[in-house]
């Protein structure tokens, strides 16, 4: 992992999570300025959003510097309130699954956390995973 690149890392996240989406996701998942994407009346679904934090140099010298990009990965996660909490958590504990302490791509993750969110008239928990991507 040697690309400090936000627009990898943003790949590599969004690709990470097609390839591997819950299968409880049946209303699919939305991305940041998706076009053609329509939120689904009574599925579950799920918003990805990356957020940029602090970008820090890591090692200095030689001409180069080693730069470490940090970011938030943000999937929030709605079930229609009928389903129960159960089904909601489920889906956000396999994304927790996907994506907590592990490497793809150009980006590194560490843990992830569950919290939940209001989103009427759906039943929201957010997962939030500390990550980033480092590199020349």
């Amino acid at each position: 992992m040697a690309d400090k690149r936000l627009s990898e890392a943003f790949k590599s996240i969004i690709a990470r999570l097609d390839a591997n989406k819950p299968a409880a996701l049946t209303g699919g998942v939305y991305y940041p300025n998706q076009a053609g994407w329509t939120q689904p009346a009574n599925k579950p679904w799920a918003r990805l959003t990356i957020v940029p934090t602090v970008s820090t140099n890591v090692a200095v010298g030689g001409g180069a510097e080693w730069v470490r990009r940090n970011m938030l990965i943000v999937v929030d996660v709605f079930t229609p309130k009928e389903s129960g909490i159960n089904s909601n958590l489920a889906i956000c504990e396999d994304i927790s699954d996907l994506f907590e302490n592990t490497e793809f791509g150009n980006v590194k993750t560490f843990e992830a956390n569950t919290a939940k969110i209001e989103d009427d008239p759906w039943l929201g928990y957010q997962v939030t995973i500390n990550s980033y991507c480092e590199g020349y």
